[in-house]
């Protein structure tokens, strides 16, 4: 189970739920939100992954041993998700 909070949706902030990979079937669901509160996911294709793998292991400057996604350590902020679309698009 992720439990997330509110939080700030800005390059120096972060979510509540970092990049992770799902390994069935999921349901999310937003149980409440006070007013003018939201809830973004960007969710990727299972086939995406390898491509995500690699543009994370370049921004982050990361080892090729280490699985970024599976780490759950990283989060793809609004610049970084605009990158990934400009490098991998």
């Amino acid at each position: 189970m992720y439990a997330a909070m509110a939080t700030v949706i800005d390059e120096l902030h972060h979510g509540s739920t970092r990049l992770h990979l799902d390994m069935c079937d999921a349901i999310n669901i937003l149980k409440w939100t006070p007013p003018g509160g939201c809830a973004v996911w960007h969710i990727f294709r299972a086939e995406h992954a390898e491509i995500l793998r690699s543009f994370m292991r370049n921004v982050f400057k990361l080892r090729k041993t280490l699985d970024p996604i599976n780490s759950q350590s990283y989060y793809l902020t609004p610049n970084l998700i605009e990158q990934l679309k400009v490098d991998y698009q």
